[in-house]
């Protein structure tokens, strides 16, 4: 849904606009918690929550944590700021009045304050940050090389392909959505975009009209997912389940996987399956499908209600090259194009969002009532042997990791690829820092020939944090990985002569 919102253009400040109206309900959402949970009581029942989700969840959570440190960070450092300044003020107001205002509590922080930083000081700090940095990576490169600079491949594909005829066209575009679906990072959204804008008005001569040339493009999207999603199950999926750390790496002795294998081998069409399919990306879904062997054909035919995503996409393509279009009296042959094409975007994000919800609540729900019928699946014994190790080594890693014992200029290097990848984050969302450039706009006359005009001064600092931040990020990887082999060298080394002496 995010990057239909960011390829369709349909104006140049809809971006902007998602992204102040997500911040402004991210703030106020921590400020009614604030309210609402600022007696014990409640802040009891809250903790209490959270411990569960701790239990249920495991280390999964520091992930959940690392995107809200990224998103939360300007707010945390000025929650503290206030909070000094208050218990300031109140130890003054004590020092002059000689009132005990502050219920006995002493500290450089307010009560609340402390009891907030007495709980998060036990965090992983260390796996924590570095998720966060992971999260930001993930944004920006979604952001700038996937929704600016995609937009950039498409227009110029837009012109080269101007002037051919319509199986000429098709064929082209067919190719390169099928390449574009092998790269994981690519959803299916832009290419349906591409084959509105540039199969539409191709069509619309032959055919005798927008509704045919619309339908005809509808078509070809959908062979053309059909066609990717068979290769990338069969071929990319079957390739990868041959590999034991694959298999391991998707999680596929996993409660979470083995729902999503019990809801996709169920025949037929159900709400279940369609949501899974359709919620999910376009290349993981279809690779994990794969991965746990399911038969191809019932997948094929379960993913064909990917037509209610196809369609608005298409159709806002259409609806972009119809809004431009101009009779013989400059005056604009569909006035109300522009309008529906936002329509449809809105209703790109709504299916998009509610399929994705859809297909985590019936994952959930399986893996909570169908507990007998998970347990029966057998397990891979080697991804199980894998996992094993894999959690010794993560012992290791988080004892020579902890937060504690990380030398003190690696904990800055982190600290600071932490606070360089949010600042990077914010001003991508906050400043403008690319020019307005829509899948229908040119590179010669948008960009003056050149595609790095696209990125604004402030863009190019953006971008600066950003690669400082990530190369911070991979010096304490190196680090940390160096750490984690010595250690495991040694353990290995002692058990090895432990053994040398016990025979």
């Amino acid at each position: 849904g995010w990057c239909a919102i960011q390829l369709a253009g349909v104006t140049s400040g809809i971006v902007t606009s998602m992204v102040a109206i997500l911040v402004t309900c991210f703030v106020s959402c921590a400020i009614l918690m604030g309210v609402v949970f600022r007696r014990v009581e409640n802040r009891t029942k809250v903790e209490d929550a959270v411990r569960k989700l701790e239990v249920k969840y495991g280390s999964q959570i520091n992930i959940v944590r690392g995107l809200l440190l990224l998103i939360g960070l300007p707010w945390i450092v000025a929650y503290t700021v206030v909070s000094a300044l208050h218990q300031f003020v109140r130890s003054k107001r004590e020092m002059f009045f000689g009132a005990s205002l502050t219920e006995g509590h002493r500290g450089r922080l307010t009560k609340m304050a402390s009891s907030d930083y007495i709980t998060i000081v036990t965090w992983n700090w260390t796996v924590i940050i570095k998720y966060a940095v992971y999260w930001g990576i993930g944004y920006v490169v979604c952001n700038v090389l996937l929704g600016k600079f995609t937009n950039v491949f498409l227009s110029w594909l837009i012109v080269v392909t101007e002037d051919m005829d319509l199986p000429l066209v098709t064929a082209m575009l067919c190719g390169v959505g099928f390449l574009m679906f092998l790269i994981p990072i690519i959803p299916g959204i832009p290419i349906y975009l591409l084959l509105g804008i540039v199969l539409g008005p191709k069509a619309e001569k032959i055919m005798g009209g927008y509704h045919w040339s619309i339908a005809y493009s509808t078509l070809v999207g959908l062979l053309l997912k059909l066609a990717a999603s068979a290769f990338q199950q069969g071929v990319i999926g079957g390739l990868c389940s041959k590999f034991v750390s694959v298999r391991q790496a998707v999680g596929i002795n996993s409660p979470a996987m083995k729902s999503i294998r019990i809801i996709l081998i169920e025949p037929g069409f159900s709400m279940s399956k369609t949501a899974l399919l359709l919620g999910g990306p376009d290349w993981p879904t279809s690779v994990i499908c794969g991965i746990l062997g399911l038969d191809l054909f019932p997948i094929l035919v379960a993913t064909i209600p990917a037509l209610i995503i196809i369609f608005p996409n298409v159709l806002t393509g259409a609806l972009l090259v119809m809004a431009d279009l101009k009779d013989d009296d400059n005056l604009l042959l569909y006035s109300w194009a522009s309008t529906v094409s936002a329509l449809c975007t809105a209703c790109t994000v709504i299916l998009c969002f509610c399929t994705a919800i859809t297909a985590l609540y019936y994952i959930e729900y399986i893996a909570s009532t169908r507990k007998d019928e998970i347990k029966a699946i057998s397990v891979d014994e080697e991804v199980a042997a894998l996992e094993k190790n894999e959690r010794h080594n993560a012992e290791v890693y988080l004892k020579v990791t902890s937060w504690d014992i990380v030398p003190i200029y690696l904990k800055g290097i982190l600290i600071l690829a932490m606070i360089f990848m949010s600042i990077s984050c914010y001003i991508l969302n906050v400043i403008p820092c690319f020019k307005v450039y829509t899948i229908t706009s040119t590179i010669e006359e948008d960009l003056s020939g050149d595609i790095f005009n696209l990125l604004k001064p402030m863009g190019w600092v953006a971008c600066g944090l950003f690669l400082v931040s990530s190369l911070l990020v991979m010096i304490f990887v190196f680090w940390e990985k160096r750490v984690t082999n010595n250690a495991l060298n040694e353990e290995a080394t002692h058990i090895g002569t432990e053994d040398e002496i016990t025979a």
